[in-house]
C-alpha cells in the first residue's frame, strides 16, 4: 500500500491506495460521499474509482478518507460498521477509539459518560449518575490503553473506578486486561479478559472474567452477548441483546440475567450513544 499523510484546517487523514479487501469512503467538504477506492494521486489531485466510474478531485476539496473492510458493501450499497467498536454493552473490548474520536453514552437515562480518544492507543472516559432529587451522585472514570497486535487481534488494559456517595468517600472498581479477536472483520469478534475488583485499598482475592461476542446480523444491527464470571461469589452475570446503529447513533437493548441455584434475576438494559 502506498500512502501520503495530508493535513489541512485540522482535518488529518491519509491518502492511500488500499490493499485488496478494503473499500474507502471519501467525504468532500461540500457534504458529498463516495464509496470506492483511490487508484492514483499526486500533490494536487486524487483519482477515485467508484461503481459508476472514475473521477478526479482536488485534494483540498476532500474532508476525510476512511478505510473499511469490503464486507461492509452489499450489492453495491455501503453499510456503516458498528461505530461502538471499543465496547460490548458495558464491558470494554481490546479495540480502541481512534485519535480525536469519542462518544457520549446514556444508560437507563440516569447514567451519563463521555469517552474520548486522546491518541490511537489511549482513551479516557468520565461520567456519573444524575438522579432527580438526590443530593449525592455516583462519579466514575475509565482510563484505557491498548494496541492492535495484528490485523485480527487487539489488546487493552484499564480501570473502571467509581466514587461512592458515602461518608467514607470510597473508591471501588476493577482493573482489567482484555483482548478482542476478529473472526471476520467488521462482522464477528470475540472478547475475553480478566480483572481484579477493589474497594479502597482492598483487592479481591479472585479475578473476575469477562467473555463477549458481537456478530453483525444485518445492515444496521448486531447481536451482542456480554458475560461476567465471578468465582468469588460462585456466580455469573450474563446478557444478550441487540444493537441498532447508524453512522453516529446507536441504541442497545438487552436482557441482563443472573441465575443462582433454582432462582434467577432478570432486568432490561437500555442505552443511547452518540459518536463524534
Amino acid at each position: 500500500m502506498f500512502s501520503f499523510a495530508f493535513s489541512q484546517n485540522k482535518n488529518e487523514f491519509e491518502i492511500q491506495i488500499p490493499d485488496s479487501g478494503t473499500v474507502q469512503v471519501l467525504k468532500t467538504k461540500d457534504g458529498s460521499k463516495f464509496i470506492g477506492k483511490v487508484i492514483s494521486f499526486d500533490d494536487e489531485k486524487v483519482l477515485f474509482e467508484t461503481q459508476n466510474g472514475n473521477f478526479e478531485i482536488k485534494r483540498n476539496k476532500i474532508k476525510s478518507l476512511e478505510n473499511y473492510s469490503d464486507t461492509n458493501v452489499k450489492s453495491g450499497e455501503f453499510f456503516n460498521p458498528d461505530p461502538n467498536v471499543s465496547r460490548l454493552f458495558f464491558a470494554p473490548k481490546g479495540k480502541m477509539l481512534k485519535k480525536r474520536k469519542g462518544y457520549y453514552q446514556n444508560i437507563w437515562l440516569f447514567f451519563h459518560n463521555v469517552t474520548f480518544g486522546i491518541t490511537d492507543n489511549i482513551t479516557m472516559g468520565i461520567g456519573g449518575s444524575l438522579f432527580p432529587e438526590v443530593d449525592e451522585q455516583l462519579y466514575f472514570f475509565t482510563p484505557k490503553i491498548g494496541k492492535r497486535v495484528n490485523k485480527k487481534f487487539s489488546v487493552a488494559g484499564g480501570v473502571l473506578g467509581i466514587k461512592l456517595p458515602d461518608d467514607e468517600n470510597r473508591l471501588v472498581g476493577i482493573g482489567y486486561g482484555v483482548g478482542t479477536y476478529e473472526l471476520k472483520k467488521d462482522v464477528v469478534d470475540v472478547t475475553f479478559g480478566a480483572g481484579y475488583g477493589f474497594v479502597g485499598k482492598d483487592l479481591a482475592e479472585k479475578p473476575v472474567f469477562v467473555l463477549g461476542l458481537e456478530t453483525r446480523a444485518g445492515g444496521h444491527f448486531a447481536l451482542i452477548s456480554e458475560n461476567w464470571i465471578i468465582p468469588e461469589f460462585e456466580n455469573s452475570i450474563n446478557s444478550v441483546g441487540i444493537r441498532f446503529f447508524g453512522e453516529k447513533l446507536a441504541v442497545d437493548l438487552a436482557f441482563i440475567f443472573s441465575i443462582t441455584g433454582d432462582s434467577g434475576n432478570f432486568f432490561p438494559y437500555l442505552d443511547f450513544v452518540y459518536n463524534f
